[in-house]
């Protein structure tokens, strides 16, 4: 496989299995997300580890791709992901919070939003849910921050349980949509998604 390639035909190329493109990827790709993961994480093995399920999870989900994909944003939010699950497991495992994880996430990006609290944090993601349509943010609240399961709420407001997660859907997109930065959209997955 020739390396002039547009990123569209190779993942073409991957949706229909072409190992080939796919390692043009994992070496276009790999070392760009490699440093930035590491410089969130701090630990080399962690950051490597990482950058593996990324790409393990690619090859998996390759024929869902969508050919217009752009990639790099793809792996991007992949390596968030990837980045909280990180920190919900160090939660999970030792005494020390996602906060903690989250807010050293956030001085280590240069943005704007650098220096913001966690309660400011909460304050700018409230302000957003708080923008949606009112079915949508009631439904949203219930889900995500009294963890009512969607067929309680389906239950609760006489509606289907696909209309629940349907709106979650929608809310999820809406509010995802709408952050611009890389800190207050890391702190919206880690807490609400």
């Amino acid at each position: 496989m020739q390396s002039e390639h547009s990123d569209r035909i190779m993942i073409c190329l991957l949706k229909q299995g072409d190992y080939e493109a796919f390692e043009l990827f994992f070496s276009r790709y790999r070392s760009k997300y490699y440093y930035f993961i590491l410089k969130l994480v701090k630990d080399d093995d962690i950051a490597q580890d990482i950058v593996q399920n990324i790409f393990m999870k690619l090859w998996v989900n390759r024929e869902k791709l969508d050919e217009n994909l752009a990639l790099p944003a793809y792996l991007y939010v992949m390596a968030k992901h990837e980045i909280c699950n990180h920190f919900r497991a160090i939660r999970n495992h030792k005494t020390s919070t996602i906060d903690e994880g989250c807010m050293s996430l956030a001085t280590d990006l240069a943005t704007p939003y650098e220096d913001l609290t966690f309660s400011e944090l909460s304050e700018k993601v409230n302000k957003l849910i708080d923008s949606l349509p009112s079915r949508r943010r009631q439904i949203f609240k219930m889900s995500r921050i009294e963890h009512i399961k969607a067929q309680d709420i389906a239950n609760e407001l006489g509606i289907s349980v696909r209309t629940v997660e349907k709106h979650l859907e929608l809310a999820l997109r809406t509010l995802k949509g709408k952050i611009n930065t890389p800190v207050l959209l890391l702190f919206f997955i880690t807490y609400y998604e």
